[in-house]
């Protein structure tokens, strides 16, 4: 047996079975493939359906509201399988009420081609027992009532609080049991659960929690399951070191990127301001004393000339007798 792609199950009653669980892909296909182990189909009694709580039978009738709007009540009194409520209904309207079942999951179908309204079954004790307090609405009358998944002895369902799976079986009042293999462990319902009630399910762990991929929340995991031999849990966390040190690995290799870039940057721009500062002195920077030498220089020389002019301004006819 490949226990990594079976799972085991110890029954209430103490039968062990083997689930294949190869080529399933996601929760809903091993939720589909567990409960698919006990066959729907007209031979299963009535009293296995819903976890062995059965289906009230006597307690009323089967309220039937037909796409022509009539209203029709199918007494299921003294049914005791599957083929039985079958039956009754389809002696309501042979050929055109036609009850049958969905060869893909343990549920009823129900076509009526009396019009084109809506068919819809009321909510009681026997339709809500047989899934079948639902409603089709649209006018094609060739489209089936799709009644709900109907649990037999053995069933899973996702947790009612928080994620993982929840394991029920009716076949007795014995302990409930997965042993432990990978592939149970992987969807975290390895346990017992030790009571006598067959409501009473085996909740299984979260298979995938949220936890922190840090290296101090590895080690102190790790830590944890070194102390408690959990040779499963330190092969996981050994699994998940490796990937955090190459993820460490690769983001010091994206950071030493990064600054190499960020430190050419900053070199080209401690160039760019020199270059800047070089153009702003030519254009802007003076040598103050040069200046005022120079300045000093032409006034000189301006005022000398203003002399000369002024000299030259005064002369007359008189000055060259």
């Amino acid at each position: 047996m490949d226990t990594g792609k079976q799972l085991q199950i110890i029954r209430r009653d103490g039968t062990t079975i083997n689930l294949d669980l190869s080529g399933t892909k996601n929760v809903q296909d091993v939720i589909d493939r567990i409960n698919d182990f006990e066959d729907f189909d007209g031979t299963t009694p009535l009293a296995d359906l819903n976890l062995g709580q059965g289906v009230p039978v006597g307690a009323t009738t089967l309220d039937i509201t037909r796409r022509d709007g009539s209203v029709v009540n199918v007494s299921l009194a003294g049914d005791a399988t599957v083929q039985d409520v079958l039956d009754s209904i389809n002696a309501v309207d042979p050929g055109n009420l036609v009850a049958s079942i969905d060869p893909n999951t343990n549920a009823f179908l129900i076509t009526d081609n009396s019009g084109t309204g809506p068919l819809s079954i009321a909510s009681n004790a026997v339709s809500d027992a047989l899934g079948l307090a639902v409603t089709e609405a649209g006018t094609d009358n060739s489209v089936p009532l799709q009644g709900n998944f109907v649990p037999i002895k053995l069933q899973v369902t996702l947790n009612t609080t928080g994620n993982g799976l929840t394991v029920y079986d009716a076949s007795g009042t014995g302990p409930l049991e997965i042993p432990a293999n990978e592939i149970a462990y992987s969807l975290g319902i390895d346990g017992i659960e030790s009571g006598n009630d067959p409501l009473v399910g085996l909740v299984g762990d979260e298979p995938n929690p949220k936890e922190s991929t840090g290296v101090i929340s590895l080690l102190s995991r790790l830590e944890n399951a070194l102390r408690n031999s959990d040779d499963q849990e330190i092969g996981r966390i050994g699994g998940l070191l490796d990937t955090e040190i190459a993820r460490l690995n690769r983001v010091r290799g994206d950071i030493g990127s990064r600054m190499s870039v960020l430190e050419e940057a900053d070199n080209r721009l401690k160039d760019q301001e020199v270059k800047i500062q070089e153009s702003i002195s030519q254009d802007f920077d003076t040598d103050l004393t040069q200046i005022l030498v120079e300045i000093t220089q032409r006034q000189t020389a301006f005022e000398a000339n203003l002399q000369v002019t002024s000299s030259a301004l005064q002369l007359t006819l008189l000055s060259y007798l």
